[in-house]
């Protein structure tokens, strides 16, 4: 059964963030808008299952849209709750009257979520995760990277195995079977570049999927290289790792290309780039090393006033 859609119509990012996260993980295929006329393009794109459409947009007032959504004929008998932090009782009445089927009120905890989305769709607890039977490799030298990747990963049905570095995971990939590798680029012994390099030289491992994602590469010059080495998609981190999934289950979904990039990326071209990451990070590093330094100067002379005052 395919998973069912869930439109969030609000202007708040974190609020449609916070649905994103709590349904996604339920199998849920979750829908955002952020007004009033992008609303109406979605459901002429998809049509939903369930909406959650808050009361206070910028381009069209709530009751005006729930009009327009329940003239539509695919849209009569669809479930429109609205999102709302505060309803008067004339409000209440005004949005009974016009369609919305619930009310939910903002700030909603996940549990509360949850409980009115199968109030009305029931038989979506029962979807599959959305990494049901895939085994994914998590690479990072980061132990607390690693630790809160894989609990998220995991939370979303995919079964994972790690590794430290890039020489790891080649050993792992020869090893077992994969559906995909989400690696760091920034890694001792073999980075990820590398490795993606390795993985497509590799003619049993070439079709492979290969996510490259990383919170210090962000420049395009990086996105270029990433696609050079055969990287499947160069994603930046996010502590949610939203784009990276995205990334994954696109990668997965997507038919296998063993073909090697034609045009591959030389040695010095990665270590320029190497170079500049690492440059990066000692500029940041003087900047945080002198910013620490002048807060210590100033609490000494702090608790020199302290002991004189007293």
């Amino acid at each position: 059964m395919s998973a069912r859609v869930v439109l969030v119509i609000d202007d708040n990012p974190t609020t449609r963030k916070v649905v994103r996260l709590t349904l996604g993980v339920e199998g849920f295929d979750v829908v955002e808008a952020s007004g009033g006329i992008e609303a109406l393009a979605a459901v002429a794109r998809k049509q939903p299952d369930l909406v959650l459409q808050d009361l206070l947009l910028p381009d069209m007032d709530g009751f005006d849209l729930i009009v327009r959504l329940r003239a539509l004929p695919e849209m009569a008998s669809v479930p429109i709750v609205a999102f709302s932090g505060f309803l008067s009782r004339l409000e209440s009445g005004r949005a009974a009257a016009v369609g919305f089927t619930d009310f939910l009120a903002k700030p909603v905890e996940p549990s509360r979520l949850l409980q009115v989305i199968r109030t009305y769709l029931p038989e979506t607890a029962a979807a599959p995760p959305i990494g049901s039977c895939k085994r994914v490799l998590l690479v990072d030298d980061d132990p607390i990277q690693l630790k809160i990747g894989t609990l998220q990963l995991r939370t979303l049905g995919f079964t994972v195995e790690t590794a430290m570095d890039g020489v790891e995971a080649l050993e792992a990939v020869r090893r077992s079977a994969f559906d995909a590798v989400l690696s760091d680029v920034l890694m001792p012994r073999m980075d990820g570049f590398r490795l993606c390099s390795e993985i497509r030289r590799d003619g049993a491992l070439a079709g492979l999927p290969v996510i490259l994602t990383s919170s210090n590469y962000v420049e395009q010059a990086d996105r270029v290289l990433a696609k050079r080495m055969g990287a499947s998609a160069f994603v930046v981190r996010r502590p949610d790792l939203t784009d990276a999934v995205a990334a994954v289950r696109n990668a997965i979904a997507a038919p296998r290309d063993a073909t090697p990039p034609q045009d591959h990326a030389t040695p010095a071209e990665h270590h320029h780039r190497v170079l500049r990451q690492l440059e990066r990070q000692a500029a940041m590093n003087a900047v945080f090393a002198l910013r620490f330094s002048m807060q210590a100067s100033m609490l000494s002379v702090m608790a020199g006033v302290s002991e004189a005052l007293t």
